[in-house]
Order: structure tokens, then C-alpha cells, then sequence
């Protein structure tokens, strides 16, 4: 066994500063939680469907819309020769997107109506929700320019009480008013609104916005910046319709209320995507200080363990969600129970994707453009083998779809930053993967050849056989005997 290259120092720091964030994630999840169980309960499979095509779009449509104003405005405040002071600099970049989700929102609108879509459940609740496109852009302006100022309480209070809290309180306000159809949207406006409000607040107190009494805007300066973002806007564009694609082909061939099942299955992995987002602000800088020197046979080693550690923490909730998915989704209505499969095969996929999107960082350094082209390619499987998959296998197809998709973007990843001369240890890559997978398997399969009813105690022994044999995985310390491969 070799002598960890990461250091035991580095991997305690990331554990600690990992589990200080993940304390926000875990807010915001209480509140997602809540509204799942409202929008599951009180409004079904259908409009909670429609309601989840609709939000997958209009994030797609703050994507665009926002011009990927998040990078370009720390670029354009920190920029010291400009004419114009910081808060007149924020205030050309708010006017810049709301124009912009203006002119997108009128698009859309015009093309639903051409099309006869603005009638159906789905075209109506993105009508209801395109004002929020700017609502979104603007609030992304607000927390990039308190971040810049050096004050990151704001981004945690709106993002994870403000915004998830207030629209779950309208959300529950609105069904008992007797706005049904339209409670969802309503908790999304009041959710957006309050979380908006408080980060206009957090500007206000951390930015001088006194130069903005003799404000003019400075639209040529704003268009240069967005024509040198281009490729940023366009790579974070792909990476958002990745994330969708599936619901679209679920939402196109199946319809709402199966997006709304499917959509049930997805949120079961948002603590898998929560894991990994709770290292990054940590692990990003450390890969960064990596490669601003010549890469050294270390620097790939410590990359492999990163994945490794992620990963190690992702797996026991895999085969937790394997043995217990079940048993939960018993508990919801009985057009949900179908969202077992589809949910462990969407985690598992996650669970890939999540951990060894590390891989990213180094090519947004070394090669963004080629990654930004491993998306495209990676996107395309997806799509095609899922539009073929959903007709044969219904929801179940759809994940296995966008599966096939995490699996060759991690094979095409891994080659891509191998060309970087940066060499990941192959099994550092994908051995916890293929274990966490073998392990999740064998309990369904379990299940479903001793244990078919729900909640048996074969089933809860089989999941804590499953635990304890990944344990005794971890003891032989295998991110370390997987880098030394």
C-alpha cells in the first residue's frame, strides 16, 4: 500500500470545509424535500410534470438570457482602468439581461402561441413562469456582485432560505386559496421575488451605490465583454441542455404525467450532485494550483484520489437508496411507485457524472474547447439512445438513456485529459464506480428474487450487508491501491 499523494492534511481540510458547506446544501434540501412532498401530494403526477418541463426550461432560458454574466461581471468589476465605477459596472449588467429575457421571453411566447402549445398544461405553466427569467438573471447579477465585494452569507441566505422557503410556504398558501393549477407557479414567482429582494438588500449594503444618481449605460462596453464570453455562454448552455435533454424526451413522448413520475425519480439524486458541489469551491483551487505548474506524475495521482473520496461518500447513499428506494416510494401515490428503477439507475448515473466531473476543472484550464465538444458528443448519445429506449422501455428507457450518455462522457473525459498530460490512474477512475454499481445490482437483485414485498426484513439485511461489505472495501484503503495502478 503506498503513502497517500493528496496528504493526510489536504484530504482532512477537504473533508472539513466539504461538510461546513454541505450544512446549506442540506437547508435548501430540507425545503426541496417539503415541496416534493406537496407538489406530489397535493398536486399529482400531472402538473407537477408539467411544472418540472416548464422549470427545465425557463433554466435553460436564464442560461441564455444570462449571457453567462456570472464569469463575465467579477472580469468586468475587477477591471481597474474602466471609466465607470462597480456599481454602475452591476447595473449594466442587470440592464443587459433583463433586456435580454425580454426579447426571449417575447419569443417564446409568439412560438408557443404559433405552434397551438400555449393551450396545454405545459405551455401554460412556462407562460406563467417567463417573467421569472429575468427575476433569475438579475438575481444571479445581484449575488455575483456581493461575492466580488467579498461576502458570500447573501448567496446561502437567498439561495437556500429565502428562495426555497418562501415559495414553499406560497406553494401550500396558494393550493389552500384554491389556486390549483397555477400554485406551483405562484410559489416559483414568490420564491424568486423574496429571494431577489433579500439579495438586493445585501448589494445595498455592500456596494457603494451612490455613482448610480448620474447612471448611463454603457451598452458598448457591455456587448464587447459578452462577445468575448461567447464561448463560456455556449459551453454553459450545452452543460444545462445536458442535464435536461431527458426530461424533454420523457415530457415529448410521454407526456406530463409521466415527466412528473420521471421528475420524482430525479430528485432522488440531488444529494449525489450535493456531495460533489460541497468540494468544489475547495477541490477547484487545489487542481488549479496543480496545473499552474508543469504537471508533474503526482498531480494525476491526487486528481484520482479526489474522485476517489467523492465517490467513497456517494456509494453508501446508492445502495441505501437500492434497499430503501422501495419501501419509500410506498408511501407516495400510487402512480410514483413505477419511479423505483428509473431512480436507481438515475443515481448511479449521477454518481459517475457527479464524481468524476472533476476531470472537468482540468480541461476548462487545459482545453475548454474540448470540453465543451465531449458535451455536444456525450448529449448526442444521450439523446439518440433515449428517444430510442423511452419507446421500448417507457421511463426506465429514458434513464438508461442519459446513462449511456454519464458513461461515455466519463470514457471521453478521461482520454481528453489524459492529452493534457495530466494521467489518472485508471482504476482510481473507475473502480469505486464499478464496485458501487456491482454492490446496488446485487441488492436488486436480491430483491427482487428473495424479497418481493416492501419493507421485509431480508431487504433491510441485504442493505446493511451491502454497507457493511463497502466499509470493509474502505478499510483496505482502496483510493490509495487504486493510485498506485
Amino acid at each position: 500500500m503506498t503513502q497517500s499523494s493528496l496528504g493526510k492534511d489536504n484530504r482532512a481540510r477537504l473533508n472539513r470545509g466539504a461538510a461546513a458547506m454541505a450544512g446549506g446544501f442540506l437547508v435548501r434540501f430540507g425545503a426541496k424535500a417539503m415541496f416534493l412532498a406537496v407538489a406530489v401530494f397535493f398536486y399529482g403526477a400531472k402538473l407537477f410534470g408539467a411544472y418540472s418541463l416548464a422549470v427545465a426550461s425557463i433554466e435553460l432560458f436564464v442560461v441564455i438570457a444570462g449571457l453567462s454574466m456570472k464569469k463575465l461581471l467579477f472580469k468586468m468589476l475587477d477591471d481597474r482602468d474602466a471609466p465607470s465605477s462597480p456599481a454602475e459596472r452591476i447595473a449594466d449588467a442587470g440592464i443587459t439581461v433583463v433586456v435580454a429575457s425580454a426579447v426571449l421571453a417575447a419569443v417564446v411566447a409568439v412560438g408557443l402561441w404559433v405552434t397551438g402549445q400555449e393551450g396545454g398544461a405545459v405551455g401554460r405553466m412556462t407562460l406563467w413562469l417567463l417573467p421569472m427569467v429575468a427575476g433569475q438573471c438579475l438575481l444571479d447579477v445581484s449575488l455575483t456582485g456581493i461575492r466580488w465585494a467579498g461576502l458570500v452569507r447573501y448567496e446561502v441566505t437567498t439561495r437556500s432560505l429565502a428562495e426555497p422557503y418562501a415559495g414553499l410556504a406560497a406553494s401550500v398558501a396558494a393550493y389552500w386559496a384554491g389556486f390549483y393549477e397555477a400554485g406551483l407557479a405562484i410559489g416559483y414567482w414568490v420564491g424568486t421575488l423574496a429571494a431577489l429582494s433579500l439579495a438586493a438588500y445585501g448589494l445595498h449594503r455592500t456596494v457603494d451605490l451612490a455613482p448610480l444618481r448620474h447612471y448611463r449605460i454603457r451598452l458598448a462596453a457591455v456587448w464587447l465583454g459578452v462577445r468575448a464570453n461567447f464561448t463560456n455562454t455556449l459551453s454553459d448552455l450545452a452543460n444545462n441542455l445536458y442535464q435536461r435533454v431527458d426530461m424533454y424526451i420523457v415530457g415529448i413522448a410521454l407526456g406530463p404525467t409521466a415527466t412528473g413520475v420521471y421528475s420524482l425519480a430525479k430528485q432522488f439524486t440531488t444529494p449525489i450532485r450535493q456531495i460533489r458541489q460541497s468540494y468544489d469551491a475547495l477541490v477547484i483551487p487545489l487542481i488549479s494550483r496543480e496545473l499552474s505548474e508543469a504537471p508533474s506524475p503526482e498531480t494525476g495521482k491526487r486528481i484520482g484520489e479526489i474522485m476517489g473520496l467523492i465517490l467513497n461518500i456517494q456509494v453508501p447513499y446508492l445502495i441505501v437508496l437500492a434497499g430503501a428506494g422501495a419501501g419509500i416510494l410506498s408511501y407516495f401515490p400510487a402512480e410514483f411507485h413505477s419511479a423505483f428503477l428509473p431512480m436507481v439507475i438515475l443515481t448511479a448515473g449521477n454518481l459517475l457524472h457527479a464524481s468524476h466531473g472533476v476531470g472537468d476543472t482540468v480541461l476548462s484550464y487545459r482545453a475548454p474547447a474540448r470540453g465543451l465538444v465531449i458535451t455536444l458528443i456525450s448529449m448526442a448519445v444521450g439523446a439518440a439512445a433515449g428517444w430510442w429506449l423511452v419507446k421500448e422501455l417507457g421511463l426506465t428507457g429514458a434513464a438508461l438513456g442519459i446513462g449511456m450518455s454519464f458513461v461515455s462522457k466519463a470514457i471521453l473525459r478521461y482520454y481528453a485529459v489524459r492529452a493534457t498530460d495530466v494521467h489518472i490512474p485508471m482504476l482510481s477512475v473507475f473502480g469505486p464506480a464499478s464496485l458501487s454499481l456491482v454492490l446496488a445490482t446485487a441488492i436488486f437483485l436480491a430483491f427482487r428474487l428473495f424479497a418481493p414485498a416492501e419493507g421485509t426484513v431480508a431487504q433491510i439485511a441485504a442493505t446493511l450487508l451491502a454497507l457493511g461489505a463497502f466499509a470493509a472495501v474502505l478499510k483496505l484503503d482502496p483510493v490509495a491501491n487504486f493510485g498506485r495502478r
